[in-house]
C-alpha cells in the first residue's frame, strides 16, 4: 500500500496542487487566503483572551500575556486539520468513483493526497502562528526541536484513520455525517480551549482514555510547556497508532477488490 503511494507520488502531488488551487479559483488574492485565515484566527484569540480576558495560565515561562494563545493554538491547529481531513476522507472514494473503476488506479493515493493537503495547511497555520508569536516577542523553549517528531507522528495518525474512514464510508454511507457529529462532541471532550484541571475528578477518566488528548499534547509539550513528551503517554499513543495502521492496512487490502463494485 505504501509502495503505491510512493510510486504515484507525482500524481499525488498533482492532485494536491489542483486541490489547493481549486479552493481559491476566482478569488482576488488567491492562495493568500490560506495565510490570512489562520492569521485572523490567531489575532482574534490573542485579542479576545489575552487582552479582554487577560487570561494567563501556569507553566508558560517566556510566553508572557500570550500564554493562553500559545496553549490554544498548539492544540486547535492540529485539531482543525484533523477534523477537516477526516470529514473529507469519508467521501473521497465515492467522489472519485470514475477514477477508481480504472484498473490501474490505486484508491489509496486519493487518501494520501487529502491527508497531504491537510498537512500542508497545518504547516502554513503553524508558520503563521510562529511568525506572529515571534513578532510579539514570545520566547519558545529549546524543546521546540521535537516539533518535526510531533508532525511525523501526527501524519501517521492522520493517514491511518483517514484510510479507515474512507473505506468504511463505502459500505456505510452515513459515516460522513456520523463523523461530523462525533468530531463536534469530541472537540469539547478534549482540553483544547480549556485546561484539564477544571474537569471534575469523577470525569477525568474521559481525558485519560481520549486519544485526541495525547495527540494535542505531542504538540503542546514542546511548544507550550517546553518539555519532553510524557514518555508513557507518547509511547502508548505511537504504538497504538502503528498497530491500528497495520490493522487498517490489512482491512483495506482485503476490501480493496470490492471497492469498485460498491461505489
Amino acid at each position: 500500500m505504501l509502495k503505491d503511494v510512493w510510486n504515484h507520488r507525482t500524481l499525488i502531488w498533482a492532485f494536491v496542487k489542483r486541490d489547493l488551487k481549486g479552493r481559491y479559483i476566482g478569488s482576488t488574492i488567491g492562495f493568500l487566503w490560506s495565510v490570512i485565515q489562520p492569521l485572523a484566527m490567531i489575532l482574534i484569540y490573542a485579542i479576545l483572551f489575552s487582552k479582554i480576558m487577560a487570561q494567563k495560565i501556569p507553566g508558560s515561562t517566556g510566553l508572557g500575556s500570550l500564554s493562553y494563545v500559545v496553549y490554544l493554538c498548539a492544540g486547535i491547529l492540529p485539531w482543525m486539520t484533523m477534523q477537516d481531513t477526516f470529514i473529507r476522507s469519508c467521501g473521497i472514494f465515492i467522489e472519485n468513483a470514475s477514477l477508481i473503476k480504472k484498473v490501474a488506479f490505486p484508491p489509496v493515493i486519493l487518501v494520501a493526497y487529502i491527508v497531504l493537503v491537510g498537512f500542508i495547511n497545518l504547516l502554513i497555520g503553524f508558520a503563521v502562528f510562529f511568525v506572529v508569536m515571534l513578532i510579539a516577542s514570545v520566547k519558545f523553549g529549546a524543546f521546540l526541536f521535537l516539533l518535526p517528531v510531533s508532525l511525523a507522528i501526527y501524519l501517521l495518525f492522520l493517514f491511518t484513520f483517514s484510510l479507515i474512514l474512507a473505506t468504511f464510508h463505502i459500505f456505510f454511507r452515513d459515516t460522513q455525517q456520523i463523523v461530523s457529529l462525533i468530531m463536534t462532541v469530541w472537540f469539547w471532550a478534549t482540553p483544547i480551549v480549556y485546561l484539564p484541571k477544571i474537569i471534575p475528578d469523577n470525569l477525568k477518566w474521559i481525558i485519560e482514555v481520549n486519544p485526541a488528548n495525547f495527540l494535542v499534547n505531542i504538540f503542546r509539550d514542546p511548544i507550550y510547556a517546553n518539555q519532553f513528551y510524557h514518555w508513557r503517554e507518547a509511547s502508548v499513543f505511537l504504538l497504538s497508532t502503528i498497530l491500528i495502521f497495520i490493522l487498517g492496512s490489512a482491512m483495506f487490502k482485503k476490501l480493496r477488490k470490492h471497492i469498485p463494485d460498491e461505489i
